[in-house]
């Protein structure tokens, strides 16, 4: 599996953003720093899950990769983006 060196390097600059951000004192600084934290983990999942129609962690070379496929990249980044929201939104309440 090859992962994409601008996804990765994309994630580790959301990552270090978000938390950098989020040990300031202030509840916007800290929900900007949840809401980059999000997003660098929608990218931890788009690389993770490798190839689009593969199965994730086994590749497109598994034979029982067919079996165990849980979804498309961006079906599991659609919905780690509803959660994310939902979360920011009961922290903004």
């Amino acid at each position: 599996m090859t992962a994409s060196l601008t996804l990765v390097v994309l994630m580790a600059v959301l990552f270090g953003a978000g938390i950098s951000i989020m040990l300031e004192r202030s509840l916007t600084r800290v929900l900007i720093g949840f809401l980059l934290l999000g997003n660098a983990a929608n990218l931890l999942l788009l690389v993770v899950m490798g190839q689009p129609g593969a199965a994730p962690f086994y590749g497109a070379d598994c034979p029982a990769a067919t079996a165990k496929r849980a979804g498309d990249a961006a079906e599991v980044s659609v919905n780690g983006r509803t959660l994310r929201f939902g979360s920011d939104a009961v922290t903004v309440k």
